[in-house]
Order: structure tokens, then sequence, then C-alpha cells
């Protein structure tokens, strides 16, 4: 693979260079459950008592 010792993202780089890698991570993995969790179940919930 061309390029993958040439560490990573930029952007990610920057983050984890201003301390602001913990926020944008924090963010990252609500969006990402967003995304592949309540997307697709969100119809499909079966509530028990």
């Amino acid at each position: 693979m061309a390029g993958a010792d040439a560490g990573g993202d930029p952007a990610l780089r920057a983050l984890r260079a201003d301390a602001d890698f913990d926020t944008y991570w924090t963010w990252h993995e609500k969006q990402e459950f967003a995304r592949n969790h309540q997307a697709r179940y969100r119809d499909h919930l079966t509530l028990a008592a």
C-alpha cells in the first residue's frame, strides 16, 4: 500500500496536536452510533416488560 507509512490522516494528526482529539473522538463515536445502530434499528424495536 503506497504511502501507508506517511503517518495517517493529516486532520487527525492536527487534532491530536491541538489536544482536541478527545472531544472529536467523543463526537465521532456518537455520530457512528447514530449512523450504524439507531438508523438501522429505529423501526424494529420490541419492548418487553
